[in-house]
C-alpha cells in the first residue's frame, strides 16, 4: 500500500520524502484545488520530478480545479509542459481536462480526484471505462462499502486517511462560491462551514467537522487491498508533514505482532501536531460518533487567547499557552469567523522585545493586519529550534540536486481563443426563439398535475417516494414515461439494488429520458440497458462503446421526437457534472449527453466565451432554484430533521435531513431573470425552473413561469457569480 503525502512548498516536499512517503502530490500555481497554498512553477516541478525519480518516489500533479473557458489556452500549454516533465499521474476533476489529456496527451496517466465524487462501484467502473488509472474515493465511505467496491474492480483505489474533513461531499459544495464567488471547486474555498451559526435558541459551529485520523485502521485498509492512503495538507508546514508521514510509516512497516506498539508510538507523534479534535470519519459507521462538535470553533491549533486591545498593527492579549517569535498563528474574527494565518515577527512583554513568553503573560504581538477586540488567536505551528531554512534556501537546495528542464511545449494556434473575448458574438437576434422551459417537480403526482396544466417538459427526481408514486399510477404510464427522470448525485453501494430495479422498471415502462449528475450514472444506464434483451426487449442502445449510450443522430433530435428509436436514451447532464469550458462540453458529448446543464458557478464572461463556441441549442441553465449548497453524510445533531441557520452576517440557510443525507440550501432563490435577455441573445434558450424548496403551490407554477420570462423582475433573488465573477 502506497503512503501518499502532500507538498505545498519545497520544504514540505523534502519533509515527505525524508520521512517515508512512497509518493507526493502537489499543485501548480494555476489549476490547483488548493489555490491558497504556495504551490509550484512548472520549472520547479521539473526539478522535483527528477529528485523523485532519483529517490524512487512517485510524483503526482493535482490539476484538480475547474477550468473557465478563458483559461483553456494556459491549460493546454501546461499540459504540454507536463507531458515533457512526465509526472507519474495527474489528479483531475474537470471533465474538460480529462478530454484534453485523452485527445492530445494520452501518455499522461490520470487519477480521478475525490472532487469527482466517485463513491460507489458504478462510478469506479465508469472511471475504468474512461481510462482512469486510479480513483480517489469520497471520504464518506465505510470500510464495508470500500470492501464491496474493492471486490468489483481491479482499478487502483485511493482513500484519504488523515487531515481535514469537509462537511460536504467534495465536488458538491457551492457554499463559498454562493457567498462570494470563491469556488471550492477551484481551490478558493473561504471555509464558511467553519463559522459560527445561530439556530433555534442555540449557536455553534454546526457545520465544522472534526479532523480525520485513521491511524488504527491502516492494517484493515491494507487487508482490503486499497492501493494508496492519502494525507491531506498541502497548506501545512514541513513540521506537520514530517510528523504525520513518520507516524503512518511507522504503522505501515510494523509486523503483525508489533502493530499495537507501533500505533501507540505513532499516536504520540500525531499528538504533537496542531489539529482539531479527531475522528475516524465514516470508516467505522455511516453515523459516526464525534464527527461533529458544535461547541468547538473548528480552528486548528492551540487557543492562545482573546484580543483584549488592538492598535494598528499591534494587539494585546493574556496568553493561555506559551508563544515564541517564528510561531505560525491564525487570527479568527469574532464577528464573521474570517481567518488569517501569519508568522509572528515581533513579541513584547513588559515593554521589552522578547523571543518567547509563557502562559499567563500579558503580551503585545505584531500583526500583518489590524485585529478587533474579542478576536481569537491560535497557534498552528511552532518555530524550529535554531531556526530553519527559508523557502528560498530550500529552492536553492532543490536546484543543487536537479536543475529545471528546458520546456519547449507551445500552444497549437488552432486552440487559441478568438479575439475580442469580452464581447458576445454578433449573430442574428436569438430572443425571438421560443424559450424551452423545463420544470423540476417535487413529486411524481405534482408532475402529473403540471402535465394536465400543459406545463413542461417535466423533471422528476428518482427517489423512493417518487418511484412508489410512479408504481401507484399504472393508468398514467404513457404520461409518466415522457418525464425526464433525474438521478441523484449520491447513491451509496447499499442502495444500488433499488436504483438498478427502479431504472429498469422505468425503461421497461417506456421512459427514455434521464438526467445524470455523477459519472456512475452512465455505468448504471449502460448496465440496465444491456440487460433489456434478456427481459424480453428486442434491442439495447445502439452505441455501446465505453461511456456512450446514443448515436450522434439521436443526440441531435428533440426529446420526444416521433422518429426516436425505441431503445435510445436521451441524456441530460445536471450542474454537478460541471460544464464551464468547451472541452467539458466535448467530454459530455462523448459520454452521450444530449443536453448539458451549465455549471451553477459560471460567470458572465465564461458564458459569453462558451456560448460563442459550443452549440447553444445543446446547453441549458437554471433560471430559478434553491440549490443544494452542500450535500453531506453528516447527521443533524440530536436527531433533528431540519434547522434554520443564521450566519454572523445575517445570511439565512435551511439545513435538512432526508434519505440519509443532510443538505444546506439558501432561503432566497438563485435567480437568473435579469441576465435572461442577454443569455437569449447569445443563443441560449433552454432553462430550468426548480420547484424544490420553493414552497410554491402547484396552481401558481404557470404564473411563476410567465413572470420569469416576461416580467416584472422578481425581487430578492441571487444571481450568484453571473455579474460579480467566479474566482
Amino acid at each position: 500500500m502506497e503512503l501518499l503525502a502532500p507538498a505545498g512548498t519545497v520544504e514540505t516536499f523534502f519533509a515527505a520524502l525524508e520521512n517515508g512517503a512512497d509518493a507526493v502530490y502537489l499543485g501548480l500555481k494555476a489549476f490547483s484545488a488548493r489555490a491558497y497554498a504556495a504551490n509550484f512553477t512548472l520549472a520547479q516541478v521539473s526539478s522535483l520530478a527528477q529528485v523523485s525519480r532519483q529517490r524512487g518516489c512517485k510524483l503526482y500533479v493535482a490539476l484538480n480545479a475547474l477550468v473557465k473557458e478563458e483559461e483553456r489556452p494556459e491549460l493546454m500549454e501546461t499540459l504540454g509542459a507536463l507531458q515533457e516533465i512526465g509526472p507519474d499521474a495527474l489528479i483531475i476533476q474537470d471533465l474538460g481536462v480529462y478530454y484534453l489529456v485523452r485527445q492530445h496527451y494520452p501518455a499522461l496517466p490520470v487519477h480521478a480526484s475525490t472532487l469527482l465524487t466517485i463513491h460507489n462501484s458504478l462510478g469506479v467502473a465508469q472511471a475504468a471505462a474512461m481510462g482512469f488509472k486510479r480513483v480517489v474515493l469520497a471520504r464518506e465511505l465505510t470500510l464495508s462499502e470500500l470492501a464491496a467496491i474493492r471486490r468489483q474492480t481491479r482499478l487502483e483505489l485511493e482513500v484519504f486517511i488523515h487531515g481535514a474533513l469537509c462537511y460536504s461531499f467534495s465536488g458538491l459544495c457551492l457554499f463559498s462560491s454562493y457567498l462570494g464567488g470563491r469556488a471550492a471547486t477551484r481551490g478558493r474555498c473561504t471555509q464558511p462551514c467553519r463559522r459560527l451559526y445561530h439556530y433555534r435558541q442555540e449557536s455553534g459551529y454546526i457545520l465544522s467537522l472534526s479532523d480525520l485520523s485513521g491511524l488504527e485502521l491502516v492494517p484493515q485498509l491494507q487487508t482490503l487491498g486499497i492501493e494508496a492512503i492519502k494525507i491531506e495538507g498541502r497548506m501545512k508546514s514541513g513540521e506537520y508533514v514530517s510528523r504525520v508521514v513518520r507516524a503512518y510509516r511507522l504503522v505501515m512497516d510494523a509486523s503483525l505482532g508489533d502493530q499495537k506498539q507501533a500505533i501507540a508510538g505513532a499516536q504520540e507523534l500525531l499528538a504533537r501536531t496542531y489539529s482539531r479534535r479527531t475522528t475516524s470519519g465514516f470508516f467505522k459507521s455511516p453515523h459516526p460518533q464525534g464527527l461533529l462538535a458544535p461547541e468547538d470553533t473548528g480552528n486548528i491549533g492551540l487557543l492562545l487567547g482573546k484580543i483584549d486591545r488592538s492598535e494598528e498593527s499591534w494587539a494585546t492579549l493574556r496568553l493561555l499557552e506559551s508563544l515564541s517569535v517564528g510561531d505560525r498563528l491564525r487570527l479568527q474574527a469574532e464577528a464573521t469567523g474570517e481567518r488569517r494565518a501569519f508568522t509572528l515577527k515581533e513579541l513584547q512583554f513588559q515593554g521589552q522585545m522578547v523571543d518567547m513568553a509563557r502562559a499567563g503573560d500579558e503580551v503585545r504581538i505584531s500583526l500583518p493586519d489590524p485585529a478587533q477586540t474579542g478576536d481569537l488567536l491560535y497557534k498552528v505551528g511552532e518555530t524550529t529550534p535554531g531556526g530553519s531554512r527559508s523557502e528560498k534556501k530550500w529552492l536553492e537546495y532543490l536546484y543543487s540536486l536537479a536543475q529545471p528542464a528546458k520546456l519547449t511545449a507551445k500552444l497549437d494556434k488552432k486552440l487559441r481563443l478568438p479575439e475580442n473575448l469580452g464581447h458576445p458574438k454578433k449573430t442574428k437576434d436569438h430572443r425571438s426563439h421560443r424559450p424551452f422551459v423545463y420544470i423540476r417537480t417535487r413529486s411524481c403526482l405534482e408532475a402529473l398535475e403540471l402535465h394536465r396544466q400543459k406545463q413542461g417538459p417535466l423533471l422528476v427526481d428518482l427517489t423512493e417516494a417518487n418511484f412508489n408514486e410512479y408504481l401507484g399510477q399504472p393508468r398514467q404510464a404513457r404520461v409518466l414515461s415522457g418525464f425526464i427522470w433525474s438521478l441523484p448525485p449520491i447513491m451509496f453501494e447499499g442502495r444500488l439494488v433499488f436504483f438498478r430495479q427502479a431504472v429498469q422498471t422505468l425503461i421497461q415502462g417506456g421512459a427514455r429520458q434521464f438526467m445524470v449528475s455523477n459519472l456512475g450514472h452512465f455505468q448504471l444506464l449502460r448496465e440496465v440497458s444491456a440487460h433489456l434483451p434478456r427481459l424480453g426487449r428486442s434491442a439495447a442502445p445502439k452505441a455501446k462503446a465505453a461511456g456512450r449510450l446514443l448515436t450522434e443522430e439521436a443526440r441531435d433530435r428533440e426529446p420526444g421526437s416521433a422518429a426516436e428509436p425505441e431503445f435510445e436514451l436521451t441524456l441530460y447532464s445536471d450542474y454537478p457534472l460541471h460544464c464551464l469550458n468547451l472541452s467539458a462540453f466535448q467530454a459530455l458529448k462523448q459520454l452521450a449527453v444530449s443536453y448539458m446543464t451549465l455549471s451553477m458557478e459560471a460567470d458572465r464572461r465564461t458564458l459569453q466565451l462558451l456560448l460563442r463556441q459550443a452549440p447553444s441549442q445543446r446547453l441549458m441553465t437554471y433560471l430559478y432554484s434553491y440549490p443544494n449548497l452542500m450535500i453531506s453524510r453528516a447527521p443533524l445533531p440530536e436527531g433533528k430533521k431540519a434547522l434554520r441557520l443564521i450566519s454572523p452576517l445575517g445570511e439565512r440557510f435551511r439545513l435538512t435531513a432526508t434519505d440519509g443525507l443532510t443538505c444546506l440550501a439558501p432561503t432566497v432563490p438563485l435567480l437568473w431573470q435579469k441576465p435572461l435577455p442577454e443569455l437569449q441573445s447569445l443563443g441560449l434558450h433552454r432553462f430550468i425552473i426548480d420547484l424544490n424548496r420553493s414552497g410554491l403551490p402547484v396552481s401558481q407554477v404557470g404564473d411563476l413561469k410567465r413572470r420569469l420570462l416576461l416580467g416584472p423582475v422578481i425581487s430578492g433573488g441571487m444571481s450568484m457569480n453571473y455579474y460579480r465573477g467566479l474566482e
